[in-house]
């Protein structure tokens, strides 16, 4: 239900040791949003990472590479985002 703004499948040969910073383009329309990203392991599960696009981009710090997709965090003043929203009829 997101506007995805990218999708990039990252491959590095040979080793890493820490982290790296990986930077993704994006259209600079975007500019002051914040956005989400998903790297996506290869246990069929993912991490979450939020930034914010400045200049047309969007820089995050990594352990691992595979496929990242971003998208429009539309919810970001939503403080809570790890429950989900309630839906149908609730009585007080």
């Amino acid at each position: 239900g997101k506007l995805v703004l990218g999708v990039y499948d990252i491959v590095l040969t040979g080793d890493m040791d820490g982290e790296a910073q990986l930077t993704f383009h994006v259209e600079a329309k975007y500019n002051g949003k914040d956005v989400i990203i998903l790297h996506y392991l290869e246990d069929g599960t993912y991490e979450t990472y939020k930034g914010k696009v400045e200049n047309g981009q969007v820089t995050i710090s990594v352990k691992g590479f595979s496929p990242y997709v971003i998208a429009l965090d539309d919810s970001a003043s939503n403080t809570n985002t790890s429950t989900a929203p309630k839906t149908g009829y609730y009585p007080d």
